[in-house]
Formats: C-alpha cells, sequence, structure tokens
C-alpha cells in the first residue's frame, strides 16, 4: 500500500493525475485481499486511495471514501446550522 501512494515512479502522491495503473492494481489487489478475509467494507482512509479506487464495492464488501462521509456529515451540520 505504502508505494501505491508515495513511490516516486509509480505513486499517486507522483501520478495523481492520471493515477498510475501499477498503483490502481496494488491498491486493488489490497482491496480484494481484505474481501477475501471476510471484511464486510473497506475504508479508503487515506485521501489519495479513492483516485485509485474509484467502485462502490469489491467481491463482496462495500467500498466507503472516507473523505466523501466526511464531506457529506460536514455539509448535514452545517445545513443544521444554516450556515450553507
Amino acid at each position: 500500500m505504502h508505494p501505491s501512494i508515495y513511490d516516486s515512479s509509480y505513486g499517486i502522491k507522483a501520478f495523481s493525475n492520471p493515477v498510475n495503473e501499477k498503483a490502481k492494481e496494488n491498491l486493488s489487489m489490497a482491496a480484494t485481499y481484505l474481501s477475501r478475509k471476510g471484511a464486510q467494507a473497506v475504508i479508503l482512509g487515506c485521501t489519495e486511495i479513492p483516485l485509485a479506487i474509484q467502485y462502490e464495492k469489491i467481491e463482496d464488501s462495500l467500498i466507503i471514501d472516507a473523505t466523501t462521509v466526511l464531506a457529506s456529515a460536514l455539509i448535514r451540520e452545517s445545513k443544521k446550522r444554516n450556515i450553507i
């Protein structure tokens, strides 16, 4: 996982638009591994990972983008306080 984000030759921090195919493959393999080990969900807790994994499920596991969840919660709470 770490090289898929930080490696200077293919990592997402070096190549984010478009994301290098090697980084996508490595991160997808990691998510697949977790699913096959019984994970009900895979949480993409790093802001770079959703750039490579852009689907809602992998095998039997849900994919959860933590940044999207946070943004949704901020919008919901700001509406309650009439900030937006």
